[in-house]
């Protein structure tokens, strides 16, 4: 008897995990050679960004029972990716003619470290990690190539440059054509997240992949697995494909877990990784070091957090209940809340939530930059204009 409702669910999450049992590919071959709600299979696997995932996991063992759509899609995202792969090419010789230097995280480094194939990773656009204080000349040279910035980039007032680089972690930026999308970081998550980790060291430990005969420098190992923890608690696991990211870099590289554990308590972050472990164990059947489980089991809200996101993320993709602007915002910060071990990141996430001013608090009233410690005392009520207009 399996433990989840559909079999849909089941061989989806069987392809999303890394592949290494017999038993995995087993069990895949007998759910695929059942009558299938295809439709369903599909829209699951589109909402979590697992197809290409599916696609070639089912295509492994039976690959009569594929859907002309899926593999269609498949090809679709291989092009997509091959295409991106060639663009960050360019970049990198953009960037290392100016002296700038970047770290290419997520996207083709991630597909081609962690899961061996970049045709088997769906992503839409490039993240590369850039020094601070080379942020705003990294964005001049791919101005100098014909990108441009995008909101809220674009209307920002050169005047709050400098506080926009205290208060986000990003820059975004669209090719000539509207495409790639370009994200230029100097964090992995903003001020208010509180988190204060240092991303100056990962150039030193820096490793590379080959992608296509080049050699692109990329995070180490125990690094990567750290961003990925970050970015997905971030996002309140909103995907099962950031679950197999972590799940594919874990069984791809020797994690010092020690490392990681130390790095994580030291920063606060500890529930988060230990979060991220525990599911890929519980979902996609990874094996989790000794360190890992005696972490989970010391620490009961882990467990807990878990089974909230698994839910989550197990139900159908379209029983969503719908939600205001403003409960997803509470719904994430109550999550971001209660993924933190320590009472003290918890009270300093709420006071910076609540006056880490941005773009949107310096348009609503123009103060000159001597009276900018002013802004906080207007972000509550531009907070409650905003969102009355959203029911």
């Amino acid at each position: 008897m399996t433990e989840y409702a559909r079999p849909e669910t089941e061989l989806l999450l069987l392809c999303a995990s890394p592949p290494g049992s017999e038993e995995r590919t087993e069990r895949i071959r007998q759910l695929a050679g059942q009558k299938l709600d295809w439709d369903y299979l599909l829209m699951a696997a589109t909402a979590h960004a697992l197809l290409p995932l599916l696609y070639w996991g089912v295509k492994g063992v039976r690959p009569e029972a594929v859907p002309t759509s899926l593999e269609q899609s498949f090809q679709q995202n291989t092009q997509n990716n091959v295409h991106l792969t060639r663009e960050l090419f360019q970049m990198m010789s953009w960037f290392a003619s100016e002296g700038v230097r970047v770290l290419p995280f997520k996207g083709p480094t991630l597909a081609a470290a962690a899961f061996g194939n970049l045709a088997l990773r769906r992503y839409s656009d490039l993240d590369l990690l850039v020094r601070q204080e080379d942020a705003v000349r990294a964005r001049r040279v791919l101005e100098a190539n014909g990108y441009k910035a995008v909101p809220p980039v674009s209307e920002l007032n050169p005047k709050w440059e400098d506080a926009y680089l205290r208060a986000y972690d990003e820059f975004g930026m669209r090719g000539p054509d509207g495409q790639p999308l370009v994200e230029l970081h100097w964090g992995v998550t903003p001020r208010y997240f509180c988190v204060p980790l240092d991303i100056a060291p990962y150039w030193e430990r820096a490793t590379t992949v080959n992608l296509g005969g080049h050699e692109i420098p990329s995070l180490g190992g125990e690094d990567l697995l750290m961003v990925l923890c970050l970015h997905a608690t971030k996002h309140c696991w909103s995907h099962l494909s950031m679950v197999s990211d972590v799940a594919w870099l874990m069984t791809a590289y020797q994690i010092h877990w020690k490392v990681v554990l130390e790095r994580a308590r030291a920063l606060g972050a500890l529930r988060m990784v230990l979060l991220s472990a525990e599911l890929s164990g519980h979902l996609l059947k990874v094996a989790l070091p000794k360190e890992v489980v005696r972490g989970v089991a010391a620490d009961p809200d882990v467990q807990i957090l878990a089974a909230d996101v698994k839910m989550r993320l197990l139900q159908s993709p379209d029983a969503e209940v719908p939600r205001s602007l403003l409960q997803k915002i509470l719904g994430a910060s109550w999550f971001h809340l209660r993924v933190r071990e320590r009472w003290l990141d918890r009270m300093r996430y709420v006071v910076r939530l609540a006056t880490t001013v941005g773009v949107e608090d310096w348009e609503f009233v123009n103060l000159p930059a001597s009276l900018a410690f002013l802004y906080p005392v207007f972000r509550f009520p531009r907070l409650l204009w905003k969102y009355r207009s959203h029911p």
